[in-house]
């Protein structure tokens, strides 16, 4: 018998060549195609843009809500002696009601009642 070295031995069943790369089709790329990394790619981008649009009304309108909840109009220095009755009747605005002045004041400055120690800075609401 002839020992002549066979260039074309046979291969194990499933290894090695693709019938569909022989014949001219596209190797296998695992069974995901360009069009399916192109449609991932934009849909992790559409999302980006929403969460991202969404972070930024989310953002706007806190930073809208903070500054406008309680203005300041100014602020007063309660004298020796005085309540704050005397300074809700001095800083309210003209025609307003000094019971009301009095009331926003308290809420503002969480002081329960009418005696506040002299020297004590009030925040005055703007309204």
């Amino acid at each position: 018998m002839s020992r002549t070295a066979n260039p074309t031995r046979p291969r194990p069943s499933g290894a090695g060549v693709d019938v569909r790369a022989v014949h001219g089709a596209p190797a296998p790329t695992g069974g995901r195609s360009r069009a399916t990394y192109l449609r991932r790619r934009l849909s992790v981008i559409a999302v980006l843009v929403v969460a991202v649009f969404l972070l930024g009304v989310m953002v706007g309108r806190v930073g809208a809500d903070a500054g406008l909840s309680d203005p300041v109009a100014g602020h007063d220095v309660v004298a020796p002696g005085e309540s704050l009755w005397d300074v809700a009747a001095r800083t309210a605005p003209p025609g307003a009601d000094t019971r009301e002045h009095l009331e926003r004041i308290r809420g503002m400055n969480d002081v329960g009642g009418g005696h506040v120690d002299a020297w004590t800075v009030v925040a005055i609401p703007a309204r």
